[in-house]
C-alpha cells in the first residue's frame, strides 16, 4: 500500500526576524522531526513560525483567492487577535528585538527608512512536485500586520500552482492545560481557537466526540470513526489500565466522557491524571488530522520516563499509518534518545537551530548539564576562557590593568567557565558539547599545576602554571606587608595604626612560613610548590586575630593584594599566559545574530 505521507510533506524551513530567531538558515525537515534543546532556545519559536506561515498564506488565499493574477505582492492585513497561537499583547512583539524598521541616517538626519520584515520561507513536495512558499509580514501597527507571498509570479507557489499548497494542513498543539469540569459542546471553529490559545483544558472531550461523532463533511471524509475510536481505547487502556467510555451529550449539551479504573469504579475524565490527558489529548489529535503537518509542543510533558519513549514511539506510528508529519519540541534527553537513530533531528543549542549527526550525545549536555547561555555565548564570542575560579579572572584581569596588556579588553567581556575541580576531563566535556553547536569554537584553559602534561588539541589548549596555583604569583611577605600597611589603598591608616598593622602581620608570616622560606625568597620547594591560598588564608586567620577582629580577607579578596603589585614585580610567566588568551581570542571565528 502507498505510504499516503508520500502525497505530502514540507521539506524545510528558513525564518528571519521572527522572535529570537534572526536568520535560521535552511532547517532541513523529513517525516518525522525532533526539535531537542534547553527551556528558552527557540524550540517553540519555530513551530510558531510555521503556524504564523500557514496563518498567512490561508488569509492571502482567503483574501485573493487561488486563481489572482496579481503580478506584484499586494498585501492583505492580519490582525494580530487572529493569531491564536501566538497571543501578543501588540504585534511588535513577534519582531526579533522588536525592531520593526531601519532607518538610514547621514549624521543626525533620517536619509531613508527600511522596513524589517519576518520572512517565513517552507519548502515541500506535493505530488511529487517540489515547491517553494515564503510569505512576509510587514508591522502597520499594535493591532495589525500585512502579509503577502514573497517573490514574483514565478518565484512562489502561490502564483505558479496554488492548489498545492492550498491543500496543506498545519495543525499546532501546545501541552496538556488541564481539564474544566464541564464541557459543552463546540463548534469545530470554536475548538481550534481554543488550541490556539492554549487552552486544552476546555476542548478535550469535544474533540474525543468529534472523532467518534464527525459532524462536518471534512470529516466525515476521514471515514472509520468507529474504528479510529476504538484504537485510541486500546492504547489508552494498555498504557494506563483503564477503560474509556464513548463520549456522548447530556441533556444539557455537555459532552460527558468517563473512564472505569482497575479496580472497576466509574469516574469523570477530569479524575484523571495529567500524564493520561496529556496522552488522550496527543492521540485524538493525530487522529483528527490525518494527511497533515502536526506541531506538538512538549508532547512528553506530564509523563515520567518510560512513557515518554512510550508515547513518542506510538505518535510516529501513527503519523505514520494517517500519512502525517510530525514536528515535535522536547527538552527531554529520553525523546533525543529515541529520535537520533531514525528520525531527524534538529538542535537548539547556540545562535542557529541545526540538524545534530552525532546521535545526540554532545546535545545531552545542553539539556542535563549547560545552560542555552553557554551555547549563545560560544557562538557569539567565538572562544571561551577556563578557569579555577572568579577570583583567578579578577586577578588576571588586574595584572593585565597594571601592565597595561591589551588582554585586559578581552577579559572585561570574556566567555568564562569556571571549572573549581581543575579537572581537564570537565574542560574537554564542556568544550565538546558546545563544540558540537559551534564547530569552529576554540578555547583556552588556565590551570593550577597539574601532574599531567599540557595539551592542545581540537581547537581547546589546556595549560597550566608553572607555581602550584595563581596565588603563588603574589605570595611574598613584600606584598602581605604592602598590603597591611595600607600602600596605595584608598583607606589609608594613620601612621600608628599602620605600624602596629605591620607588626601583626610581621608576626603572623613568621608564625606561618617556615624560617627557611622567610629568610629565602628563592626557596622554590616552600614559595613555587606550596599552595599559596591555603598559606595566605592562614596568615591572614593569625593577623585578624591579633587585630582582635574576625578574618575579614577571605580568598576572593586576595585579588587586594595582586593590586599592590608594580609592573616590574609581576612574573614574566604572568605576561606569557596574557598573551595565550590575546592568542586564544585572535583565532576566534564569533557568528553574529
Amino acid at each position: 500500500m502507498k505510504n499516503p505521507q508520500q502525497n505530502m510533506k514540507l521539506t524545510s524551513i528558513q525564518i528571519k526576524n521572527f522572535k529570537r530567531l534572526h536568520d535560521t538558515g535552511i532547517i532541513p525537515l523529513n517525516d518525522n522531526v525532533v526539535l531537542i534543546g534547553p527551556n528558552n532556545s527557540g524550540k517553540t519559536t519555530l513551530l510558531q513560525a510555521f503556524y504564523l506561515w500557514m496563518l498567512g498564506l490561508n488569509k492571502w488565499f482567503e483574501k485573493r483567492g487561488i486563481g489572482t493574477k496579481a503580478k506584484i505582492r499586494t498585501a492583505v492585513p492580519l490582525n494580530r487577535k487572529d493569531i491564536f497561537a501566538l497571543p501578543v499583547p501588540y504585534s511588535k512583539l513577534l519582531w526579533k528585538n522588536l525592531t520593526v524598521r531601519q532607518s538610514q541616517r547621514n549624521g543626525s538626519k533620517i536619509q531613508s527608512t527600511q522596513n524589517i520584515n519576518i520572512e517565513i520561507t517552507v519548502q515541500g513536495v506535493t505530488q511529487n512536485t517540489v515547491w517553494t512558499c515564503g510569505i512576509e509580514f510587514e508591522y502597520r501597527d499594535d493591532e495589525v500586520l500585512y502579509c503577502r507571498p514573497i517573490g514574483l509570479e514565478s518565484e512562489n507557489i502561490v502564483f505558479t500552482a496554488p492548489e498545492l499548497v492550498k491543500a496543506i494542513n498545519v495543525a499546532f498543539l501546545p501541552p496538556m492545560s488541564g481539564l474544566v469540569s464541564e464541557e459543552f459542546k463546540m463548534l469545530h471553529s470554536t475548538i481550534q481557537v481554543k488550541i490556539g490559545e492554549g487552552n486544552t483544558a476546555e476542548i478535550l472531550r469535544n474533540m474525543c466526540y468529534q472523532v467518534l461523532h464527525p459532524e462536518y463533511d471534512f470529516q466525515k471524509q476521514m471515514g472509520k470513526s468507529e474504528e479510529n475510536w476504538a484504537e485510541i481505547k486500546t492504547i489508552i487502556k494498555n498504557m494506563f489500565l483503564v477503560e474509556l467510555s464513548d463520549p456522548s451529550l447530556n441533556d444539557r449539551g455537555a459532552v460527558v466522557l468517563s473512564y472505569k479504573d482497575e479496580f472497576g469504579n466509574q469516574l469523570d475524565l477530569s479524575s484523571s491524571g495529567r500524564g493520561m490527558l496529556q496522552v488522550l489529548l496527543l492521540l485524538v489529535y493525530l487522529y483528527s488530522n490525518p494527511k497533515s503537518t502536526l506541531l506538538l509542543d512538549e508532547p512528553d510533558a506530564h509523563l515520567e520516563i518510560l512513557r515518554q519513549r512510550e508515547i513518542y514511539q506510538i505518535l510516529t506510528q501513527i503519523a505514520r499509518n494517517k500519512g502525517s508529519q510530525i514536528i515535535a519540541a522536547s527538552h527531554s534527553e529520553i525523546i533525543l534518545e529515541e529520535s537520533t537513530d531514525k528520525d531527524m533531528v534538529i538542535g537548539f543549542a547556540g545562535l542557529k537551530p541545526r540538524q545534530i549527526n552525532d546521535k545526540g550525545s554532545q546535545l545531552k549536555k545542553a539539556l542535563r548539564d549547560f545552560s542555552y547561555t553557554h551555547y549563545y555565548n560560544a557562538q557569539l564570542k567565538g572562544w571561551v576562557l577556563y578557569l579555577e575560579g572568579s577570583t583567578d579572572l579578577a586577578i588576571l584581569k588586574t595584572w593585565a590593568r597594571i601592565l597595561q596588556h591589551q588582554a585586559l579588553s578581552l577579559l572585561d567581556r570574556v566567555f568564562v567557565h569556571y571549572i573549581s575541580s581543575n579537572q581537564p576531563k570537565l574542560i574537554k566535556e564542556h568544550f565538546y558539547a558546545l563544540k558540537d553547536a559551534s564547530p569552529n569554537l576554540v578555547g583556552l584553559a588556565i590551570l593550577d599545576r597539574l601532574d599531567s602534561p599540557e595539551t592542545n588539541e581540537s581547537g581547546l589548549s589546556i595549560v597550566q602554571w608553572k607555581k602550584r596555583e595563581i596565588e603563588n604569583y603574589f605570595f611574598a611577605p613584600e606584598y602581605l606587608r604592602r598590603w597591611a600597611k595600607g600602600v596605595v589603598k584608598q583607606d589609608l591608616f594613620t601612621s600608628s595604626e599602620g605600624d602596629l598593622r605591620l607588626k601583626n602581620m610581621n608576626e603572623s608570616l613568621i608564625e606561618i612560613i617556615p624560617p627557611l622560606a622567610l629568610n629565602d625568597l628563592n626557596y622554590s620547594e616552600y614559595w613555587d610548590l606550596q599552595k599559596a591560598s591555603e598559606q595566605i588564608s592562614q596568615i591572614f586567620t593569625r593577623f585578624y586575630k591579633k587585630q582582635n577582629l574576625p578574618n575579614l580577607m577571605n580568598k576572593n579578596k586576595f585579588v587586594e593584594i595582586a593590586e599592590l603589585m608594580y609592573a616590574n614585580e609581576i612574573d614574566a610567566e604572568i605576561a606569557g599566559k596574557l598573551d595565550l588568551i590575546c592568542a586564544c581570542a585572535a583565532q576566534a571565528t564569533p557568528q553574529q545574530e
